[in-house]
Parts: C-alpha cells; structure tokens; sequence
C-alpha cells in the first residue's frame, strides 16, 4: 500500500497515529478492531476517538504453535476444544469486552 499510495500513507507506528488524531493532524487511520483499541488503552487514550463501523478488511487469525513443543494429538485437541469455546456464553462475553463495537 506505501508504494502504491505513497504520497496519502505513511509509515508509522500506533502510538504515531494516536498522537496525530489527538492533535488533528490526521483525520483517521486504519486500526485493528482489538489491537487498537488495547493499544489506546495503554497510551492512556481511551474513549477519546470514536470508531467507524465500517469494516474495512477481515481475515482470520490463527494461534501459532511450534511444531517441536507441541503434538499433532495436541493440536486436535487444541482445536477441537477452540471450536467448542467459541460456542459458549464465556466466548461471547469476552469477545464483547475487546472487540467494541462487534
């Protein structure tokens, strides 16, 4: 996207982006619907930004593991137990609390 869009995007960290919507240097940015709103809440600047609904891209995350400390067996278990979770009340109640807006 920067080679593309060079002269409306920059390269910068977060805590970059935080600072210039806090100052009006920006209008906005592109953030990651948990990360972000993590990353606000570290920096002390929660609730200060109002968020657009709007999804932009969505893709799937993934639990990486290392093949040498964990098993296949494990694995399976792993994921079967994953996919029953996300079943539950608990899921939802914590996908409520770090996913604002979902």
């Amino acid at each position: 996207m920067l080679g593309r869009y060079a002269s409306q995007v920059s390269a910068v960290s977060d805590k970059q982006n935080y600072e210039k919507l806090a100052r009006g240097r920006n209008d906005g940015f592109l953030g990651d619907m948990l990360a972000t709103p993590s990353g606000l809440k570290k920096e002390g600047m929660s609730g200060q930004f109002s968020y657009h609904p709007m999804v932009v891209y969505e893709s799937p995350g993934f639990f990486m593991l290392g093949k040498r400390s964990f098993s296949p067996q494990f694995l399976q278990q792993f994921n079967q137990a994953l996919a029953r979770f996300k079943g539950t009340d608990a899921y939802a109640i914590i996908w409520q609390r770090y996913a604002p807006g979902r």
